[in-house]
């Protein structure tokens, strides 16, 4: 079992070796495991906003 960043960074061929021709993969794979947390935000948008008004966070 590996973490998502550190399976990303295999996908991109290690630190020291990145290449171009990856690129594609590299951007499929941070939309991949970048989609949980935007799809969680937007359908508790309405508390998170609440929360920052309760708590005096400006937004």
């Amino acid at each position: 079992m590996k973490t998502l960043p550190l399976a990303l960074q295999t996908i991109a061929g290690g630190a020291a070796n990145s290449s171009i021709g990856r690129a594609g993969a590299v951007a499929a794979s941070s939309f991949v495991l970048i989609l949980p947390t935007v799809l969680v935000f937007l359908i508790l948008q309405k508390q998170v906003m609440e929360t920052m008004a309760y708590t005096g966070i400006k937004a």
